[in-house]
């Protein structure tokens, strides 16, 4: 296989005003542009190759010799684009990008089996080089080189031709060509007569079209009387390697004289019938003539047998009068154009030949069609793309034909409302469906894209085709707290276990990337717990709101992405109070001393008294129980002032007990005993006590010892 590479270059000439230097720098910069992803390449493959037949190789014609410092989403990839329901014939190996036959039949004779004069046969297909980053859309052209797989064979195994017998020598007449669609030296190279006669040889005559018509010459005189008939055989050969050939019964008739061939008017016709031309429409009028006399001057017009069947079933010819109509409906779709190929006879041996091409005029007739060929993979006739692909990102190679001609086949392709993606296009009549704008799975997560071609005939024709993209969700957004802060309370003495509140957050993305799983931060303390999956926050032991009053901790909400994303949420939390604590006084038990000419109402002491717990339960009054007529104690300062003046000879000491209650629902009580010490003052004179008066005496005896009393 011999890869052939054609580039097209254009220079400007000398003569080229401005304008025309301007247009072709322009042309010349598209061209650059669009090289950068869209490029053709030519290869030669012979017809009939076995499976596994290397072609070429992409990665290297293309020069894809990547940078290793460039980084790539994913790795090189040659991804053929095949045309919906095509059988391929060529396969592409997705790493290498080398090129090989398949198991499918490389027949040319059916690639290519259109108008008459096709010499050239091309098998199509384009290549997506991916990833994104290194896009290219390569066409690829397959020149499909003729094998010679076709023998050619005659229209019928016997051929009729008929000769006067006044025939002059060397005289020639036609015999019918035979057909083989192979081309170029596989074509028909040679006819000869395989059992052949002295009267008869053969010469061969080589159109302007390259085409090889046999012609029978007459070598010596005829005489019908003696020989009417001769029977020979003549064999048609190509030339291939080796010849392919065949061959027919050739029977020439000796005819009585009719010495003047018919003449046409005009031997060559080219006429343009619109293809929507009914039946019994005119195509073209022939005439002709002939110099003969009565009978042998009345002309019959008739059809070759060289013509195909298929142009025999469209066109009727009139033997009389040579008018030739449309027979069947024409379609310029399947036959452009059609060669006729008329013969006028006058009962003689030879008829004359004129040759008649009908252009096929093209009408609005066929709707564009769109072929979608997926460069992304389908699942259930759906693209399912992520919503984090980059601009650019290319979904599926459009195609859109038009079967018409001129502007009737002008097509243009678009998408009938504003969607996040674009046509782009890379070659005639081809377009790449591309991401245009960001995707968010969370505002539109299916798209159905309307493609619509329409043509440019009046009034113009347009088709539609559908093509569904699912937008898959990627973990982009953060779980989402409803308020920044979340504020409780609980009386303290709780059972553990309590609940306090069932924290939710949201996340806008679905699946496993909306899954959202809670903790505590690392500032929390002991004593608290969050169900990760409901985000129940609990207490897991009793709190004392005498040790901590207020807590404020985070919570953490986080996905169960692949990457997770996280948010939190600040809980401040108040314990209530309980009146769980009795007042307290500072001492168990008070003395206070006051000296005995403490006026009434002075003040003795102070009784200091607290409570742990807070509001109510910590307003503490006091009272005393006893005593309470010999003294008064203020209720909430706890000052103990005298209700009766003191006399320490008379009484030292008070004892009478202070109670404490604070102002709880449930009220607490605290006692203290308080004695009050009195101190004596210089208030009385001294008294003697012996002797009891100042005249009394105390007779003491001579005898008493001493030291005694």
């Amino acid at each position: 296989q011999t890869l052939q590479i054609f580039e097209e270059s254009a220079a400007p000439t000398l003569s080229m005003d401005l304008a025309s230097e301007a247009h072709v720098l322009v042309v010349l910069l598209t061209c650059l542009f669009l090289m950068c992803q869209a490029q053709e390449k030519d290869y030669t493959v012979k017809e009939e190759q076995p499976e596994n037949v290397r072609i070429g190789n992409l990665r290297k014609d293309l020069n894809l010799n990547l940078d290793p410092d460039v980084k790539l989403s994913s790795a090189l990839q040659f991804k053929p684009v095949y045309k919906t329901g095509d059988v391929p014939l060529v396969k592409v190996e997705a790493s290498t990008g080398e090129i090989f036959t398949t198991a499918n039949r490389i027949d040319r004779e059916k690639l290519c089996s259109g108008v008459f004069n096709e010499k050239r046969c091309f098998y199509e297909i384009e290549v997506a080089v991916l990833p994104d980053e290194i896009f290219r859309l390569v066409k690829i052209r397959f020149l499909i080189e003729d094998i010679n797989d076709n023998a050619p064979l005659f229209q019928s195994t016997v051929i009729n031709i008929s000769i006067p017998e006044n025939t002059a020598i060397n005289s020639r007449y036609p015999v019918p060509s035979a057909f083989d669609p192979d081309i170029g030296i596989n074509g028909i190279q040679h006819y000869e007569l395989v059992k052949s006669v002295s009267e008869f040889g053969l010469d061969i005559i080589e159109t302007p079209e390259g085409d090889k018509w046999p012609q029978l010459i007459v070598q010596q005189s005829l005489d019908r009387e003696t020989k009417d008939t001769f029977v020979m055989k003549i064999k048609v050969e190509d030339g291939g390697t080796p010849p392919k050939s065949s061959t027919a019964i050739l029977q020439v008739t000796v005819s009585d004289v009719n010495d003047n061939r018919p003449v046409f008017k005009d031997s060559e016709v080219e006429v343009n019938v619109p293809e929507n031309a009914p039946m019994g429409t005119s195509v073209t009028h022939l005439h002709a003539t002939d110099a003969d006399l009565g009978s042998n001057a009345q002309i019959h017009f008739s059809f070759s047998n060289q013509i195909s069947p298929a142009t025999k079933r469209h066109f009727a010819i009139d033997s009389t009068t040579g008018l030739i109509t449309v027979k069947q409906p024409l379609d310029r779709e399947v036959n452009p154009v059609h060669k006729l190929i008329v013969l006028a006879s006058d009962g003689s041996s030879t008829p004359s030949r004129a040759t008649v091409i009908v252009n096929v005029t093209d009408i609005n007739d066929n709707v564009p069609s769109i072929d979608t060929r997926y460069i992304m993979n389908l699942v259930n006739g759906t693209v399912l793309l992520s919503e984090n692909a980059p601009l650019n990102t290319k979904i599926a190679l459009i195609t859109v034909t038009d079967r018409d001609a001129d502007l009737n086949g002008k097509v243009t392709c678009y998408t009938d409302h504003d969607v996040p993606f674009r046509l782009k296009p890379v070659f005639n009549d081809q377009f790449l469906l591309e991401t245009a704008a960001p995707l968010d799975y969370e505002t539109t997560r299916e798209y159905a894209i309307r493609i619509v071609a329409s043509d440019s005939g009046k009034p113009p024709l347009n088709t539609s085709a559908m093509v569904l993209i699912k937008i898959k969700d990627e973990n982009d957004n953060v779980p989402v707290f409803p308020q920044p802060e979340i504020q409780l309370s609980i009386p303290e003495n709780n059972d553990p276990g309590t609940q306090l509140i069932k924290i939710s957050a949201t996340d806008a993305d679905s699946g496993s990337n909306a899954l959202i799983i809670y903790s505590l931060g690392l500032d929390a303390p002991d004593g608290f717990n969050i169900d990760p999956r409901s985000g129940i926050l609990s207490v897991v032991k009793r709190l004392d709101r005498e040790k901590q009053e207020k807590y404020s901790f985070t919570v953490i909400a986080r996905d169960n992405g692949s990457t997770p994303l996280q948010s939190n949420v600040t809980v401040k939390l108040i314990v209530q109070d309980q009146n769980d604590n009795s007042p307290s006084f500072t001492h168990p038990e008070y003395n206070f001393y006051v000296p005995e000419n403490l006026p009434l109402y002075g003040t003795v002491g102070l009784i200091t008294v607290t409570d742990a717990d807070a509001g109510d339960n910590a307003v503490v009054t006091l009272s005393i129980i006893n005593g309470k007529d010999n003294f008064i104690i203020d209720p909430k300062t706890g000052v103990i002032k005298p209700n009766i003046t003191f006399d320490r000879e008379q009484q030292s000491s008070y004892t009478f007990v202070v109670k404490a209650v604070d102002a709880g629902q449930m009220q607490t009580t605290s006692y203290a005993k308080v004695t009050i010490n009195v101190v004596d003052v210089n208030d009385n004179r001294p008294v003697f006590v012996i002797p009891s008066s100042n005249y009394s005496y105390d007779l003491v005896p001579s005898t008493t010892a001493l030291g005694q009393w």
